[in-house]
């Protein structure tokens, strides 16, 4: 399968997210496999008669979204082409009984999260997913914790199970089974580290869910993408273009307040080499030590560009 290469350009017209009164600015948002690994892990499928087959799968469950939208930036913009290949990727699947996957790869600050984010906010709104569960995927005990969160949410009988194990099974099996509305997993930031256990607790079956990752590395990305002799779409996250990059900086400042010219502000995007984070802490130290455009870009020409994203994280720290 070829990797999918987003285009640097966001001005291209989606068919997929222009047609719901609920898609929210998604155009400009405020932004198990086969393969054998070399770690494994004693995951231990367990069935307890205080549960039964179908434990936790009631005939309703509350929707919830457990996405962390507060975080969704209101200047993230650009992505409105990766945000179509997505649905693009979960749509040419429906009507299979296994979770739809779409894996985004791309480098640290270049926006994935930002788009787990869009992406979870808009389907929730749109009524498209009614439960969604956002894990960090760092590390092994991170995915522990959060599918032992999903048993929270749908007051599974096993949720409060001293073993983990226990627990991580109860997840995965109600996954494959609820039918009583659409499921998002969000798998974020993947590590090398945590892809054997993810081969082993992933589900496997059910048509309602879909399970949306992020990782660094294309090779991750090919491994997290391959499941059941199937490769699900992988699609890169380019670098913002220069475009998008000027009105995310134009985006922290309220029109009128300065001036600020474009050239001048092209230069700190490419100088912050177009990673939508980055650009974001320009935009931020800029207002905090209330700097001049020629200020920032002296500092940048200066080799100092890293004080600049360090003073700004430790400023909002402070706060």
């Amino acid at each position: 399968m070829q990797t999918i290469r987003a285009p640097l350009r966001y001005s291209e017209p989606s068919p997929f997210l222009e047609t719901n009164a609920h898609d929210i600015n998604i155009s400009a948002p405020s932004s198990t496999f086969n393969n054998v690994g070399r770690h494994q892990y004693n995951i231990t499928n367990h069935i307890h008669p205080s549960t039964g087959a179908l434990a936790g799968s009631p005939s309703h469950v509350a929707p919830f979204n457990d996405a962390p939208v507060d975080q969704l930036s209101v200047h993230f913009t650009g992505r409105k082409n990766e945000l179509a290949l997505i649905a693009e990727a979960f749509q040419k699947r429906q009507g299979q009984n296994v979770p739809s996957r779409c894996v985004l790869f791309g480098n640290q600050g270049v926006g994935k999260s930002q788009l787990t984010y869009a992406w979870a906010n808009a389907t929730y709104l749109r009524e498209e997913n009614s439960y969604i569960l956002w894990i960090s995927a760092t590390t092994v005990e991170k995915l522990y914790q959060g599918f032992s969160r999903l048993l929270r949410f749908i007051e599974h009988p096993d949720r409060s199970h001293h073993d983990e194990n226990v627990r991580l099974e109860a997840a995965r099996r109600w996954l494959e089974k609820v039918k009583t509305g659409n499921w998002l997993l969000v798998m974020d930031n993947v590590f090398p580290e945590t892809l054997d256990f993810l081969r082993q607790s992933l589900p496997r079956q059910n048509g309602c869910g879909t399970i949306l990752f992020t990782t660094r590395t294309e090779r991750v990305a090919l491994a997290l993408a391959s499941t059941a002799g199937e490769r699900h779409t992988v699609i890169e996250v380019p670098l913002l273009d220069i475009k998008a990059g000027v009105e995310l900086f134009y985006g922290h400042f309220e029109s009128g307040t300065t001036d600020l010219s474009s050239a001048k502000v092209e230069a700190i995007v490419m100088a912050v080499g177009r990673l939508p984070l980055a650009i974001s802490h320009a935009a931020g130290f800029m207002m905090e030590s209330h700097s001049s455009l020629d200020d920032m870009l002296e500092l940048y020409q200066s080799g100092q560009k890293i004080n600049v994203s360090l003073f700004y994280e430790f400023s909002l720290q402070s706060c």
